[in-house]
């Protein structure tokens, strides 16, 4: 999993054939806003942060996931995912964290598997 705001290193993870590359742009934290609402215009990493503190009532710090974080990331997983499906990979907004999270729920329920 990557952030993808960085051209460079995009192009570079980008060229390796051997792996499903996940990444969200311009950040991890793009895939947190989706918990929230539908997010489709350009937006800043700094952006997200701000959002994220407006909608969850309390300044959000990059790589620190509290309680009330934790509970929306839960509770809103599938609207999550079917939002980042609407995105196109690698542009900004974009994420595929819905691929890993879908094939997590594969191996939790493998009677579902190819269901999304």
């Amino acid at each position: 999993m990557y952030d993808a705001d960085v051209p460079q290193i995009l192009e570079k993870l980008k060229s390796i054939k051997s792996t499903v590359l996940i990444a969200s742009n311009p950040s991890i934290e793009l895939w947190f806003l989706l918990h929230y609402k539908n997010h489709t215009a350009n937006i800043t990493t700094n952006k997200c942060i701000r959002e994220l503190s407006n909608r969850n009532g309390n300044a959000y710090k990059k790589g620190v996931i509290d309680t009330q974080l934790e509970i929306k990331l839960s509770e809103n997983c599938t609207k999550a995912c079917e939002r980042a499906r609407k995105l196109i990979l690698f542009n900004n907004p974009s994420s595929n964290m819905n691929i890993f999270i879908e094939e997590l729920e594969n191996v939790k329920n493998p009677t579902k598997k190819g269901r999304k």
